[in-house]
């Protein structure tokens, strides 16, 4: 009977160990979407709806979006909150730190018409405000179409990513915003357009100095 127990406990063990590592090749692959990328700016086009509790928010904001590899992030905008401008705080999304979650390959579904695999993270550590993220990356081109972020809190927060294709390059054409989090009578949605792409402008890191990166969902 022990036998038999710690067979199961060791396939058990087996098939974690084998999820976590093709959620991990998921995202290495996702990674390595645009060989040859070094930086770009975009012009960056956002619409959006706020509420939190009796103040109702709906601006229409314009400005630049700045990426450099690996991890360098910033939004230009003529007005609007700062929360806004906070890469990824809302309009913007970072590769997780795969270091922080135990992580999972849920299953192979569709999404939109297209085959995708659903991933699942869950924090390591149980004080984070995170409860659990869900990804799902399409199979073909190995980009993130939507992140759903779980939190502690009850809230939730859902990207919706839409891509085209600017040279040799697979970049952000849209990214859509669901946000709510009941106990902050708080609620947002929007989206961000992407467009008019400049691709390897030897972007100086003295222009991210500024703004501090925020943690990856």
């Amino acid at each position: 009977m022990k036998r038999y127990l710690g067979m199961a406990l060791l396939l058990a063990l087996a098939t974690a160990a084998g999820a976590d590592e093709q959620t991990e090749r998921i995202f290495s692959r996702a990674r390595a979407l645009n060989p040859g990328l070094q930086d770009f700016k975009a012009q960056l086009d956002i619409e959006m709806q706020a509420d939190m509790g009796p103040i109702h928010y709906k601006p229409k904001l314009q400005g630049t979006y700045y990426f450099k590899q690996a991890d360098k992030h910033k939004i230009e905008l003529s007005g609007g909150p700062k929360e806004i401008r906070k890469y990824p705080a809302i309009f913007g999304f970072n590769f997780p730190q795969m270091e922080r979650f135990d992580s999972t390959m849920v299953e192979e579904s569709v999404y939109k018409s297209r085959p995708v695999f659903h991933c699942r993270l869950v924090p390591k550590w149980n004080g984070d405000n995170i409860k659990q993220i869900d990804y799902l990356v399409d199979k073909e081109h190995y980009t993130v179409a939507q992140s759903s972020t779980s939190y502690r809190n009850e809230g939730n927060l859902t990207l919706d990513i839409e891509y085209t294709k600017v040279g040799n390059f697979t970049v952000f054409d849209s990214l859509k915003v669901t946000a709510d989090f009941p106990s902050m009578s708080a609620s947002a949605n929007g989206e961000a357009k992407y467009s008019h792409y400049s691709f390897n402008q030897n972007l100086p890191n003295s222009l991210f100095n500024k703004d501090k990166r925020v943690s990856s969902r």
